[in-house]
């Protein structure tokens, strides 16, 4: 999740891009305030738009649409647990997995993928090389 709000090219003759923002509502709803897109982007990989919407007193289409329009994701990011020898030796999202080990990202996704799970159980002649990624 990052704090960057994305940058929306402002129109002749608009002051900013809530103004910008304000011009693109449906008739009738109720603008968004700073305040709501600030929660909407702190919570939307924690709560699902219906619980931010009950806490902003929206429905839950209108803060999709919301956060569709301020380029906000709902997707959680996924965090893995690094094994060596069978104990844990680091925690993070993808990238930093790849990073801490000196491998590439595509194998850390494959040291969590079951076949791995059995070659590594397979192979005895090499206890102590055994890694492994656990997804959270």
């Amino acid at each position: 999740m990052t704090d960057e709000i994305p940058v929306v090219e402002v129109l002749p003759g608009q002051t900013d891009i809530y103004e910008f923002l304000d011009n693109h509502k449906k008739p009738g709803g109720r603008p968004w305030t700073e305040g709501e897109d600030k929660f909407l982007n702190e919570n939307a990989g924690y709560m699902t738009a219906k619980e931010i919407g009950r806490v902003l007193n929206r429905t839950e289409t209108s803060v999709y649409k919301r956060a569709r329009l301020l380029f906000i994701s709902f997707r959680k990011e996924k965090i893995y647990t690094l094994y060596e020898k069978g104990m844990p030796v680091f925690q993070g999202n993808l990238e930093e997995c790849a990073t801490f080990w000196k491998v590439a990202v595509s194998t850390i996704r494959f040291y969590a993928t079951q076949s791995h799970l059995k070659r590594i159980e397979e192979e005895s002649s090499y206890p102590d090389h055994r890694r492994l990624a656990v997804r959270m």
